[in-house]
């Protein structure tokens, strides 16, 4: 297991602050979610959890941009998305 850097520590804040933003940003582009409050925000531990450990294991910066990609198509699948257009 690694030693808990500088860095890493930093970039556990950083995580949790974009998967904020996230949760922030899918109210823009969908209507609502389609479970409760507290599955939602199972959702999003569970997105940080698997995203942080999989930065802290393998450091990969290519592993990290498809851990994102299949993570966020996931967290998308949990909202309603309709086809009107707001104005």
């Amino acid at each position: 297991m690694k030693i808990f850097t500088f860095y890493n520590i930093i970039f556990l804040l950083c995580n949790m602050i974009t998967i904020y933003t996230k949760y922030k940003a899918m109210y823009l582009f969908f209507d609502k979610s389609k479970t409760s409050k507290k599955i939602e925000i199972l959702l999003y531990i569970s997105y940080y959890v698997i995203n942080s450990g999989l930065y802290l294991i393998f450091n990969n910066p290519i592993i990290n941009l498809l851990n994102n990609i299949i993570l966020l198509f996931f967290m998308t699948l949990n909202y309603i998305l309709t086809t009107t257009r707001k104005n």
